[in-house]
């Protein structure tokens, strides 16, 4: 019994003997990888610090000091985020562990070790930079690369936020002025010239004499038949016509010859100098037969109106613009001959009477002077020689206007009325008579008046 007892303390003896080794065995080596692990952690030999320099990151440790016999303790890299470590792998990190932590200088990209400047926009200034570096004039934030204007230096981010000047593109940074939609910088405001109707500004007005105009107000305002150029004050027009002139054009000699306005597109020159428009020259008068169909509805109109019988003896001759110069200069003490521009001339030598029309006329204006000049021819039978020059020219154009409302050429006889020379005067003269005795007792009041 005493032998069985003391086997089995002998067996229980062994298996605790065995377990105590293997548990020595099994710890000693975890305790060596800890020591090597204290090792690459802190180098001060530290067991408890965890903390890296940020200046002077942690090496990776090298595989081959591991124990060679426990190749499950080999350190591998730490798995993403998204991947839950496996339990065979050791808690050791070989990054440190607040490396999101680390800042760094918005402006020279430098990691950041010691003191720094934090902006609200939150941008991150070292020191090296917040001494070395300009201020934004307008945010004071400091300024790497930025926009220099009007010898100040503006970051990127105020020149982004800013306007531009519409006139010259420059960034508006503080005051600006506003002109009508647009905005200008002072710069422009004080350099470009002002529109004289509106008052803006801008690079690209029109001259019109000595005054500007902008693009806008000439899209408004009327412009010149002729040459397009904007009407700012004065203008001229002619009558029966809506188009409008400006000064250098109703003056200049570019102009038809019978109706004496300025050319606004094609126009056609004759073997006699002259120069006619489109308008003029559709009508013409161009041959003798289209003279004589004008000649006889105004000599019938004469007779049946106002009872003017001329002389069947009386000559029409239709010539250009150079021989009628020829006849004005030979019979220049003659009603007429002493006018600037004439159109018709009547000639009486003794018994024979002779009328001059210039040819080419617009058929209006051909029925006009026939109108007139039968009319001096008439007088020269019936009035006395020492009538007065406004009662001559003033009946011939009341009868000339007579004609020409007659026929539908309104537009021709309202020309008269606006004549202020002797032969619109003496037309106002007839006009008078014709409003207090009626139209059918003018030409009868006229010759008591010259023959009395």
């Amino acid at each position: 019994m005493i032998k069985i007892c003391t086997f089995l303390v002998f067996l229980v003896t062994i298996f605790v003997s065995c377990s105590s080794n293997s548990s020595q065995q099994n710890d000693r080596q975890p305790e060596e990888f800890r020591q090597a692990n204290l090792s690459r952690e802190d180098p001060k030999g530290h067991p408890n610090s965890h903390e890296f320099s940020q200046t002077s990151p942690p090496k990776s440790f090298p595989s081959s000091s591991l124990p060679p016999s426990k190749p499950d303790y080999t350190p591998k890299d730490v798995p993403s985020k998204s991947v839950a470590p496996s339990k065979h792998q050791p808690e050791f990190d070989p990054r440190p562990s607040h490396d999101d932590n680390r800042k760094f200088c918005n402006f020279c990209r430098d990691q950041i070790s010691g003191r720094y400047l934090e902006y609200e926009t939150g941008h991150l200034a070292c020191t090296s930079c917040q001494k070395r570096l300009p201020k934004c004039k307008t945010c004071g934030l400091l300024v790497k690369d930025g926009v220099k204007q009007d010898g100040h230096l503006h970051c990127m981010i105020c020149a982004r936020k800013a306007l531009q000047c519409d006139y010259c593109q420059k960034h508006l940074f503080g005051r600006y002025w506003e002109v009508g939609e647009n905005r200008a910088c002072n710069n422009c405001r004080e350099t470009l010239p002002a529109c004289d109707r509106c008052g803006r500004i801008g690079k690209n007005h029109l001259k019109v004499g000595d005054k500007s105009i902008c693009s806008h107000c000439a899209s408004e305002v009327d412009h010149c038949a002729r040459c397009r150029v904007p009407l700012l004050e004065r203008f001229y027009q002619f009558a029966n016509d809506h188009r409008k002139f400006c000064k250098d054009c109703t003056q200049s000699n570019n102009r038809c010859d019978i109706c004496n306005k300025p050319f606004t597109d094609q126009y056609y020159e004759l073997s006699d100098k002259r120069s006619m428009c489109h308008s003029c020259i559709q009508t013409a008068v161009q041959d003798e037969a289209t003279a004589r169909e004008v000649l006889d509805k105004t000599l019938s109109f004469l007779q049946n109106r106002f009872k003017m019988n001329v002389r069947l003896s009386t000559r029409l001759n239709l010539i250009n613009a150079q021989t009628m110069e020829d006849v004005r200069s030979k019979h220049g003490h003659l009603l007429g001959g002493h006018d600037t521009r004439a159109l018709g001339l009547f000639v009486r030598e003794g018994e024979s009477f002779e009328i001059y029309v210039e040819s080419l006329l617009p058929y209006s204006v051909c029925m006009a002077v026939m109108a007139h000049e039968y009319t001096h021819a008439w007088q020269a039978d019936y009035f006395s020689n020492k009538t007065s020059l406004l009662w001559l020219e003033g009946l011939a154009e009341w009868v000339s206007y007579k004609t020409l409302e007659h026929y539908g050429y309104e537009n021709q006889a309202a020309l008269i009325p606006l004549q202020k020379d002797v032969y619109g005067q003496g037309f106002h003269m007839v006009s008078e008579l014709e409003e207090k005795y009626g139209e059918s007792n003018v030409v009868t009041k006229v010759l008591e008046i010259v023959n009395h």
